[in-house]
């Protein structure tokens, strides 16, 4: 008897009688609203719908302690490539450190600096007055660190894993975090330091 009076109902609200009619558009009206995805899309536009994905959260980035940062550079990678004038140059191993800091859950930012005074050692045919590209962390117990981790031209047996003052009016020299007992841990100078951008 139940199911005959519910079918009736049905039939009633479908033929427009009222209250019945109201229940039914309110109830369609929610089910639909619920099923269609947020969307820039108007009936009769030729646009394809845009669909509002779900953010996926990020990992967690955080700052190390120094003991860390090195105990990072020691296992990466990044300083062994050899640097190629043209192709693969300190921007590269910037980024590279980038990525490969953060795969590991490390905040770092990528650093710019204009230098005057650069002296082309390898004689590309760089300008004096040129930019490089290296990066920072801001470790928890000595504060902000620059890491300069651009390779040599053709390889090198030794780390060029290097921190380095990137202090405007400084000159830009390296010190090797990881030297090899028979070279010095300083790096030669590649100018002065005239500007400074970090970008985290």
């Amino acid at each position: 008897m139940v199911f005959l009076a519910l079918i009736v109902s049905v039939i009633l609200a479908f033929a427009g009688v009222e209250p019945l009619s109201t229940a039914k558009d309110d109830i369609i009206s929610f089910f639909h609203s619920e099923a269609t995805p947020t969307s820039t899309y108007t009936s009769g536009s030729t646009a394809t719908p845009r669909i509002i994905p779900t953010k996926i959260p990020t990992p967690t980035l955080r700052d190390p302690s120094w003991d860390e940062l090195v105990t990072f550079l020691a296992s990466d990678q990044t300083d062994e490539h050899d640097y190629i004038y043209g192709s693969f140059v300190c921007a590269d191993f910037a980024n590279m450190l980038h990525d490969n800091a953060e795969a590991a859950g490390i905040r770092v930012a990528i650093v710019t600096v204009e230098l005057s005074g650069y002296p082309d050692y390898y004689n590309y045919g760089i300008p004096s007055n040129t930019g490089h590209a290296l990066n920072a962390f801001d470790t928890t117990d000595y504060g902000l660190v620059y890491i300069d981790d651009t390779g040599l031209p053709g390889g090198s047996s030794c780390s060029a894993d290097k921190i380095v003052d990137v202090s405007v009016g400084n000159e830009y020299i390296a010190e090797s975090i990881f030297p090899c007992t028979w070279q010095s841990s300083t790096w030669p100078s590649v100018g002065t330091v005239t500007n400074v951008d970090i970008q985290w």
